[in-house]
């Protein structure tokens, strides 16, 4: 079957014009002469893609496909749930910085961050997104004035993910405030809930 060059560089060129990916035209003719079919990883809708979630809109690199943490035990539990979500396992490395790192395709996350989808399972799975947000952005640290309490924070300079994140908390009846630091950081606080 022979395909004119052109039209596999207009299909490829229309599919990355829709997907949050690059498609090279030899893939399409790949595909077109049944040489290749597309990789599609199957997507679980579960609690865990709420925990995936809240990774991809903290620590996930969306440019590169993956985690780079200083933390093993984060990125341990991260695959853990990318394996459960997938049915995939994403190899951790170290490199000469310290850093953890994953590399796994993503696509799905990816498209997710495109299209906002991510939102709508944040607001299926509110705890689990939170989670993945806190373990990627979030620290805690004694409240002084009060004794045996403490204070959770998200650091992000996102306005939406910082939007989002104070409605589920409301929603799950925590106090929230924000805390706005020059030049573009925002640290969102809410303290224990009694």
């Amino acid at each position: 079957m022979s395909i004119p060059a052109g039209d596999t560089k207009k299909i490829a060129s229309e599919l990355s014009r829709c997907l949050p990916i690059r498609v090279p035209p030899m893939t399409v003719y790949c595909w077109i002469t049944s040489r290749s079919s597309p990789s599609i990883t199957p997507v679980k809708i579960c609690p865990e893609l709420g925990y995936l979630v809240g990774v991809l809109v903290g620590d996930w690199r969306r440019a590169s496909h993956g985690l780079r943490v200083k933390d093993e035990a984060f990125a341990e539990h991260y695959v853990r749930m990318y394996e459960k979500v997938t049915g995939v396992k994403p190899k951790i490395t170290l490199d000469k910085e310290g850093f953890y790192n994953t590399r796994e395709n993503g696509a799905f996350l990816k498209t997710m961050w495109k299209t906002g989808l991510w939102k709508v399972v944040a607001h299926i799975y509110p705890r689990q997104f939170l989670q993945g947000l806190f373990d990627s952005e979030g620290s805690i640290s004694p409240n002084i004035s009060r004794f045996s309490s403490y204070t959770l924070e998200i650091w992000t300079a996102n306005n939406e993910v910082l939007n989002l994140a104070m409605t589920l908390l409301k929603k799950l009846g925590y106090k929230t405030s924000i805390y706005v630091q020059p030049p573009r950081i925002r640290i969102f606080r809410f303290p224990q809930q009694e």
